[in-house]
């Protein structure tokens, strides 16, 4: 078993900065209509939640409370899922930054949702990931 992970250090958390920094890019170029900033604010708030919750989550002793966390994590990820979608049918971003920003978006998802399987199947009280044992069907994907 390899060593404990620093959240910094966590391919999901390292996924959501690279994340947040695309939406970054996005909104800032987003048109400064009620509507463009409506979008702007919601969506960068959400892709920044999902690291943010990781990363608090992980500093939590209890393996329930950790899960609870990546809970909400995957929330904000479903939720930035959700405002990219608005933002693509308004046809506020090009197709290329859409499928770019939603691919990683889905890899977030999909992620969070393995720590949480993998979390739950243990049935230690004071729960520490390693390294190994999270993949995505992208191999340089693990946790």
């Amino acid at each position: 078993m390899g060593e404990v992970l620093n959240y910094k250090d966590l391919p999901i958390v390292q996924r959501a900065f690279e994340l947040v920094r695309e939406v970054d890019i996005f909104v800032q170029l987003l048109p400064r209509t009620p509507q463009g900033r409506n979008v702007a604010d919601q969506l960068f708030r959400a892709a920044a939640s999902i690291g943010a919750n990781v990363a608090e989550g992980r500093g939590r002793d209890t393996g329930r409370e950790y899960v609870r966390y990546l809970r909400i994590a995957r929330a904000s990820a479903n939720e930035t899922d959700y405002w990219l979608h608005i933002a693509h049918d308004c046809q506020l971003v090009v197709d290329e930054d859409y499928d770019r920003m939603l691919k990683l978006t889905d890899e977030c998802l999909r992620m969070l949702s393995a720590m949480i399987g993998k979390l739950k199947q243990s049935h230690e009280t004071p729960l520490r990931e390693t390294a190994e044992g999270y993949v995505t069907d992208n191999e340089d994907s693990k946790l």
